[in-house]
């Protein structure tokens, strides 16, 4: 009997449930989960600074969207309908004052869209990662009679009236789209329509009253609405709250989707210096007197906002809700592996790839253990942390990280983090992504709604960076992150270990991690038959160091190539609550240097990368060990009716060659 070399199985699959037909039913979930997504889907407005102070109308005024990641805004309009009528209502209550055109966009993958003002770069804010930011490069502000965030006003001015108004998130439906000046309350006594137009559904809605003198006569036409002094013009049932301040800024509460003054936070403010403002977008919780920051002053919002605090820092992030953030969870996940490779199964994604048995190192006064590094012979290349969500965080970054790791793990290699060894320089992340809460997901993941429950920061490193070493994460307690403290975890990596000295400190890579991975591969079935595949091999599996969904020969390589000397440990590591951590001479997040440079045999660098190229790059032609492993592949192979012995004797494939082959591992 021939058996195929196989590429793998995702963990817990039987061999009959990668067949097409399970192929089909996988597309075809998600296929119902997209078509539930395009039932359910919802845009929000989540924050509007139309006032900003010292004349920065044409320049620091910004509006964001938010709704399900990727969807279409096609016929979307976000307006600004007047809110200003006198005792006669002779006034223009009910116009439209702002329309911008949405219909041509889609919120971003992060479940985002933003719209910035021209001030000739288009960089006082900081936007997170994977938002739709539409900045206006044409005229003043956010352009009217010209503009390329689809806008428009009625005075021409790229402006938001500082007064007062409704806001308005309408789909058209295609028809009766809005028009500057029309009128929506003709008799000056509420929505001719509930919907504003034929054809209109509001999506999303909020109304201000801004300045005082507007309350009394004023109207608004949304479910909630604000401002200052008392009023009864507004929609039958709606909410209203009387704040006794000017209000310049209006947000969602965290990430809320209802209509209640709990859902929303209205504010003032400041760019005083007290305040912490430190210029160029960064504005600040104002108090009374104006951003003062007196002992006992009055705080001008809504909510439980303290002075100081940045508001404008949460573009394409969820706004500050007053909930302390946490780090709910500390991953690392095998990157360019099998089990977050969409073409063998459409579910595969980075977040399928958690390698489950694997948690973080925290200091707490206990030693580290095999379940806290890996055996992946990329090393450690995808990490994945979530904040808590709702928390308050921002648009986190990989300047919120510090990134520090030990030496390799060469023979007698202190690990300690706190001996002053811990200098190499980290290689930065080749990308930083933020997913808030809520964002879709795999089904295979089995959350509830198939969508993310916390916000996730994805990490990756480029393979083979990270090998046979300690990383430390330090998560920075700053504005963005919301933490109280840093939050101190780490993860090691060692590829080709099986765990042989288990409850040890000392961990190394030797004869019985080679004969233990070669016994793991042997035919369970015992036909003499040395390499074969293994069915349904978990993520989780002791001897699967190339994560590929089989245990066999490849990984008997890496076992034995990271046995040659000097890779040959990893020490332990154990530290008390609070550190101390590693010295602050380590690299960081920044470094970009390379952290397995060589200077020995090899000009290769790394070892992970070495044995992942040698392993992966079957198109070079010159290896005996890739010509090894592809012959395996092919069905009518005699390599794989052969016993081991004779097959590596047929192309000299014996012990001198993979000394000779892992001399590239070797430096100094």
């Amino acid at each position: 009997m021939i058996r195929k070399f196989s590429s793998g199985r995702v963990a817990g699959y039987s061999p009959s449930s990668h067949s097409t037909a399970r192929t089909r039913t996988f597309r075809a979930s998600l296929e119902r989960l997209e078509e539930r997504r395009m039932l359910t889907s919802n845009a929000y407005i989540n924050e509007i600074y139309f006032n900003p102070p010292a004349g920065g109308d044409a320049v620091y005024e910004y509006l964001e969207l938010r709704g399900t990641p990727g969807m279409s805004l096609a016929n979307t309009y976000l307006i600004f309908v007047e809110n200003e009528d006198n005792a006669g209502h002779t006034g223009h209550a009910g116009e439209i004052d702002n329309i911008f055109n949405l219909s041509s966009q889609s919120i971003g993958s992060n479940g985002f869209l933003t719209i910035r003002q021209n001030n000739g770069t288009g960089n006082q804010y900081t936007v997170a990662p994977g938002t739709t930011n539409l900045v206006n490069s044409v005229g003043s502000g956010f352009g009217s009679v010209t503009s390329t965030v689809g806008a428009s006003d009625d005075n021409d001015e790229g402006e938001i009236e500082n007064g007062g108004f409704t806001a308005m998130l309408i789909d058209t439906g295609g028809v009766n789209n809005p028009t500057l000046g029309f009128d929506l309350d003709a008799g000056n006594n509420g929505l001719d329509l509930p919907t504003g137009r034929t054809g209109w559904t509001i999506l999303d809605s909020i109304g201000l009253h801004a300045e005082g003198g507007e309350a009394a006569n004023g109207r608004l036409y949304a479910p909630i609405n604000f401002g200052v002094g008392a009023t009864s013009n507004l929609p039958g049932g709606a909410g209203y709250v009387n704040v006794s301040f000017e209000v310049e800024y209006i947000a969602r509460w965290g990430n809320s989707t209802g209509s209640a003054p709990a859902d929303w936070v209205v504010s003032n403010l400041t760019d005083n210096p007290l305040s912490g403002f430190t210029g160029n977008g960064d504005f600040r919780q104002s108090g009374s007197p104006h951003g003062i920051g007196a002992p006992g002053q009055v705080v001008e919002s809504s909510q439980a906002v303290p002075y100081g605090q940045n508001l404008t820092s949460t573009l394409g992030a969820p706004n500050f809700s007053g909930v302390p953030s946490t780090v709910a969870s500390r991953n690392v996940f095998y990157n360019n592996s099998f089990y977050d490779d969409a073409s063998n199964d459409p579910g595969l994604t980075n977040d399928t790839a958690i390698a489950t048995d694997k948690t973080a190192y925290l200091p707490n006064s206990t030693t580290s253990g095999y379940g806290n590094y890996t055996t992946y012979a990329k090393g450690i290349n995808g990490l994945l942390i979530d904040f808590n969500a709702g928390g308050n965080h921002a648009a986190i970054t990989a300047s919120d990280f510090t990134f520090k790791m030990s030496a390799q793990g060469l023979l007698g290699q202190s690990n300690d983090p706190t001996d002053g060894s811990w200098n190499t320089p980290v290689p930065a992340p080749t990308s930083v992504t933020y997913r808030a809460a809520g964002t879709a997901v795999s089904p295979l993941l089995g959350y509830a709604g198939n969508v993310l429950p916390d916000d996730r920061i994805e990490i990756i490193w480029a393979d083979g960076s990270i090998v046979d070493r300690w990383l430390e994460v330090i998560v920075k307690a700053n504005a963005n992150t919301g933490l109280a403290a840093q939050d101190v975890f780490f993860f090691g990596n060692m590829p080709g270990d099986t765990n042989d000295e288990a409850g040890s400190d000392f961990k190394n890579i030797d004869a019985n991690d080679q004969f233990n991975t070669k016994t793991a591969a042997a035919d369970p079935n015992n036909t003499g038959l040395f390499f074969t595949y293994s069915l349904s091999v978990a993520i989780a599996n002791t001897w699967d160091h190339d994560r590929n969904g089989d245990v066999n020969a490849s990984d008997q390589f890496i076992a034995k190539s990271f046995s040659l000397a000097p890779y040959t440990s990893l020490n332990m590591i154990n530290l008390a609550p609070g550190g101390p951590f590693a010295p602050s001479g380590g690299g960081g997040g920044a470094a970009v240097a390379s952290a397995l440079a060589g200077s020995g045999e090899s000009s290769s660098g790394s070892s992970g990368s070495w044995v992942a190229n040698r392993l992966a790059d079957e198109s070079s032609g010159d290896s005996s060990a890739v010509s090894y492993f592809a012959q395996l592949g092919e069905a009518d192979s005699p390599l794989v009716t052969s016993h081991e012995d004779e097959s590596l004797d047929a192309i000299s494939f014996d012990d001198d060659l993979l000394d000779d082959l892992s001399g590239g591992l070797k430096v100094a």
